[in-house]
């Protein structure tokens, strides 16, 4: 075969893995490709026509980095990787039947997004998010598929189910579920590659709802890169609600920016809410690791409440590798404040470093009692 005959036969095999890969991978299913011109309307046709809970879905590019957004069944004699779109129907299985994959492993597998809704009673009734590699096991039913969905269509779309103006009018139970379908909206949209997740996750982190603003918060952190942090350190900087500022904490940590761990040190040491300092403190240690230890020592001989000195103390014991024993192991012996003592000793009883329990045995024999 002629190098131009091989290379059309390698282009065309490779142009039909990409058709077939913006397909989820269903089994024992039937899937039923659609190319709606209005996302929202196709989706309240299919739930209109149908009488028992249907999924429909999408793809859309991903944020980049390693993501494992697909579930495990494990215990002693089986572990199968996929997703079981029929839980809770009349004689289903409870773990997804599916067969070993065959053939060739597209490269790009895995690092796109499938959005998946179930439709009941007419209406979006919960989302989930895979990556498009994960298995799914329809239970015998259809999966309506969407092709051709690009980025703002599926955003604004996903955007309407973070709504939560209406719950007043619902029952526990409804309003709980409600809020549950926008929590998995606002995750949706965070995974998005596009930057329109941006405007749209910076707005809900601003609404009037705290359980959507502290989601929004977290998927700002989690992944949202640079802009994330920047939005959550401006949020930091305005906001006055001190459960809501420890949620921002929490997330400007989650970034894993440069910047993250001086933004958290400067609130451990001037913030003017001891509960915020002693969070910042702690998940400032976490971020800066054996980096920090010094300006930790220096907040726990400083600060005048004990909340903090004790978050301080809790963020040393988790460094990795057991880097936190030595200086725990001194605060227990020399620091002059008693509760800082017993938080270390503490914290020392709690890990099996061989420096740890030498000092405590002694400590127990009192050759080295507390002063």
């Amino acid at each position: 075969m002629s190098r131009i005959a091989l290379a059309t036969v390698v282009t065309t095999l490779a142009f039909g893995s990409l058709a077939r890969a913006q397909e989820p991978p269903v089994q024992n299913g039937r899937v039923e490709t659609r190319q709606p011109a209005d996302l929202a309307g196709e989706i309240r046709t299919i739930a209109g026509s149908v009488a028992d809970p249907v999924w429909v879905g999408w793809r859309a590019a991903m944020i980049a980095g390693p993501r494992s957004l697909c579930n495990w069944y494990v215990d002693d004699d089986m572990a199968v990787r996929g997703f079981l779109a029929s839980t809770g129907a009349p004689g289903a299985s409870s773990v997804p039947q599916i067969a070993p994959p065959v053939g060739p492993v597209p490269i790009e597998a895995g690092t796109g997004l499938v959005i998946l809704a179930r439709l009941v009673d007419g209406q979006v009734e919960r989302l989930r998010t895979l990556t498009d590699d994960c298995p799914i096991d329809a239970g015998g039913r259809t999966i309506y598929w969407f092709d051709g969905i690009d980025a703002t269509r599926s955003l604004a779309y996903l955007d309407t189910l973070t709504g939560l103006d209406d719950l007043d009018g619902l029952d526990r139970t409804s309003a709980n579920a409600r809020r549950s379908r926008a929590r998995s909206a606002v995750s949706a949209i965070a995974l998005h590659a596009d930057s329109g997740a941006d405007a749209i996750l910076d707005r809900l982190a601003a609404s009037d709802e705290t359980s959507l603003r502290r989601h929004a918060f977290t998927q700002l952190g989690a992944y949202r890169g640079q802009h994330g942090f920047e939005t959550l350190r401006r949020l930091i900087g305005i906001e006055t609600d001190a459960s809501l500022r420890r949620s921002l904490v929490q997330a400007l940590a989650q970034t894993g920016r440069p910047q993250a761990a001086d933004t958290l040190l400067g609130l451990a040491r001037n913030d003017a809410d001891a509960r915020v300092r002693a969070e910042a403190t702690y998940r400032y240690v976490q971020l800066a690791g054996e980096a920090g230890v010094t300006n930790a020592l220096a907040i726990i001989d400083a600060d005048v409440e004990e909340d903090v000195k004790r978050r301080a103390i809790q963020g040393l014991f988790a460094l990795p590798d057991s880097a936190g024993v030595p200086h725990l192991i001194t605060l227990a012996r020399t620091s002059s404040d008693q509760a800082v003592r017993q938080e270390a000793v503490k914290q020392l009883g709690g890990t099996k470093d061989p420096r740890a329990i030498a000092y405590l045995t002694e400590l127990l024999s009192g050759k080295h009692p507390p002063n």
